[in-house]
């Protein structure tokens, strides 16, 4: 996958997949760019999806959309939840992702979800500019005693 590179600051770029993401407190499937430089951060997670996170007692069942910079032992982040993901949304979507010079938009079956502002909700310093490759993951939680995958 690193021989596609992405990097929206500099020509915008669309990305779309068609999707079910699984159910159970364990999973955590994710799509998300990171740097082509390997270092972290800068991180975008486009979707990433927890069953739990971390705590069963915190949050089930959540998307979140998030980026993440500066640097490792300090990094910046921001983050959109979408609580109760898979009861609001089930089954196969359409999830798609704009990221441009100035803004990032998500879309759920072509309706408009979350959107980020360069200068707004993402610091100039934190924005994106910089090429990035594309990964999709299944992963899964070992820290959630008693759960398990649907």
């Amino acid at each position: 996958l690193r021989k596609r590179f992405f990097n929206g600051s500099e020509k915008s770029c669309y990305l779309e997949v068609r999707a079910q993401f699984p159910g159970g407190l364990k999973v955590w499937p994710a799509i998300w760019l990171v740097a082509e430089r390997l270092t972290w951060p800068p991180e975008i997670d486009v979707w990433e999806y927890f069953g739990c996170f971390f705590n069963p007692n915190y949050k089930v069942d959540t998307m979140y959309v998030r980026n993440f910079w500066g640097n490792w032992r300090d990094p910046q982040m921001h983050s959109i939840e979408f609580p109760q993901f898979n009861e609001n949304y089930p089954g196969f979507l359409t999830l798609g992702y704009v990221w441009t010079a100035n803004k990032m938009t998500w879309y759920i079956n072509g309706v408009e979800v979350a959107t980020k502002i360069r200068g707004v909700d993402i610091l100039d310093e934190g924005w994106p500019d910089e090429d990035f490759f594309l990964i999709l993951n299944n992963g899964l939680m070992r820290v959630v005693d008693g759960a398990s995958t649907i």
